[in-house]
């Protein structure tokens, strides 16, 4: 069976044996603390990924991994991140290693000045502490880099899903708030927008997503009917959905995107 890992290695990514023996340091301290202090304020589902080592440095108190893990202990860490494969779905998995790949591609494209400021967010199957698989959002962003521009260490937060579908995945960058959704007909990224739609089409699908009548519609924003249906037609052109309700969910989407950014 094909050995599949959720934290892929790149050519560009790699750290010698004597780069991975090398001691933890005060940083990495400073780094945990932040995180339990977030803790202290809010229930953080979160954990720092050591590349280096590649190790889970620190799993919060709340985090989803804790309870995947957990088989009657404590786990306060650090520990192999290999542990993460064996909690996603193996389909899921199989889709990540090419998103990866790309991802990378991405990340090492940037200049040095840049690599702090992308992340990467993927909806995927996690399993519960009964046993289930349940769909959640991962998001990665780089915690420290390394002179080189390698990523040492990354903080990676868990949360709802953004999306129904199961390996849906974003780079997001937040100096220019650009954002990249993976396509996986096409085995690439595509920059997205998170307005494409004029304000009257906005508008109208608003009022679509509420369960308003396309004569109600057009009664609210006193527009004739055929404009509604026009506007209805150009907003399933330009997002390239079948209907009105995965429009609501696309808009939707792009939107959570650009308030978390």
């Amino acid at each position: 069976m094909q050995e599949l890992t959720f934290v892929q290695k790149h050519s560009l990514q790699q750290y010698t044996e004597s780069e991975k023996e090398t001691d933890y340091s005060e940083k990495d301290s400073h780094y945990i603390r932040c995180l339990q202090a977030m803790e202290e304020t809010m229930d953080t589902d979160a954990y720092i990924l050591d590349y280096r080592k590649e190790q889970i440095l620190y799993m919060s108190t709340h985090c989803s991994l804790r309870k995947a893990f957990r088989n009657g202990a404590e786990m306060n860490g650090p520990y192999n991140y290999q542990l993460l494969d064996q909690i996603i779905l193996r389909e899921d998995l199989e889709k990540v290693e090419i998103i990866n790949r790309l991802g990378y591609e991405f990340y090492f494209a940037l200049p040095m000045e840049r690599r702090y400021r992308g992340s990467s967010v993927i909806d995927i199957r996690i399993r519960s502490a009964n046993g289930k698989y349940i769909l959640m959002n991962h998001k990665m962003s780089p915690l420290d880099i390394t002179e080189d521009g390698r990523i040492r260490l990354g903080l990676c937060v868990l949360t709802s899903p953004a999306s129904k579908t199961p390996v849906t995945s974003y780079l997001k960058m937040s100096d220019d708030h650009t954002v990249y959704e993976y396509i996986e007909k096409a085995k690439r990224f595509v920059q997205v927008k998170v307005q494409r739609l004029t304000p009257k089409s906005e508008k109208v699908l608003e009022l679509a997503g509420c369960g308003k009548t396309e004569k109600e519609i057009a009664d609210i924003l006193g527009i004739s009917l055929h404009t509604v249906k026009y506007h209805k037609r150009m907003i399933l052109r330009q997002l390239n959905v079948r209907n009105t309700t995965e429009a609501v969910q696309w808009i939707n989407s792009q939107k959570t995107l650009a308030d978390t950014i």
